[in-house]
């Protein structure tokens, strides 16, 4: 993760799960899975842009952790 996503990521109390380049993304460097202890352990990606700045997406009962991710990889 780059400095900005790994001091949100530490500051918040998440916990890292998986890490995954993306090369197709045109604005996202990677991604990172991530569960939030604090939230019942839900899972949070938190997405490394190109530009130097995150963001930070929840999965929800209405989306899908894959489905997520799916969609970010084609951004």
């Amino acid at each position: 993760m780059i400095e900005n996503a790994r001091k949100f990521v530490d500051d918040t109390g998440l916990i890292p799960i998986e890490t995954d380049r993306i090369v197709r993304g045109a604005c996202i460097r990677r991604i990172t899975v991530c569960c939030d202890p604090a939230n019942n352990n839900r899972l949070v990606i938190v997405a490394d842009l190109k530009d130097g700045g995150f963001e930070v997406f929840k999965a929800g009962p209405s989306l899908s952790i894959a489905d997520t991710v799916q969609w970010l990889q084609n951004a």
